[in-house]
């Protein structure tokens, strides 16, 4: 699926699985588009450096317990203007993501593109 890069702002979540695919999307998206990344990981030391050409807000969240995370969206304030939610992980994680995307933080199902990467 190709997914639009003409909004203002892209908010993309994922675990340590969807890491190669966010770090694609921050090189391919505009300078002047903002992203705010969560990236789920269960060690530190797995962070990587990225390289984006927008700009990136980029918090990788220590996620042992599958609650901060989404305690962190949950209190997520939008950017102004347009915007495109993306997630890929594991299956119980997108459902519970989902759910604060549409549900908590208001952003319409036709916006957002969340993948089940695979399952526990």
């Amino acid at each position: 699926m190709i997914i639009p890069k003409s909004f203002d702002w892209h908010l993309l979540l994922g675990d340590e699985t969807a890491i190669p695919a966010i770090a694609r999307r921050l090189e391919e998206l505009a300078p002047t588009t903002q992203a705010i990344v969560l990236i789920k990981i269960a060690d530190p030391s797995h962070q990587i450096a990225l390289a984006a050409q927008c700009q990136a807000h980029i918090q990788w969240v220590l996620d042992k317990n599958n609650d901060a995370l989404p305690a962190i969206l949950q209190a997520l304030q939008l950017p102004e203007g347009e915007g495109y939610a993306w997630a890929a992980g594991e299956h119980s994680d997108i459902q519970v993501w989902r759910d604060i995307l549409v549900n908590q933080l208001g952003i319409d199902k036709q916006r957002i593109r969340a993948s089940n990467y695979w399952r526990k």
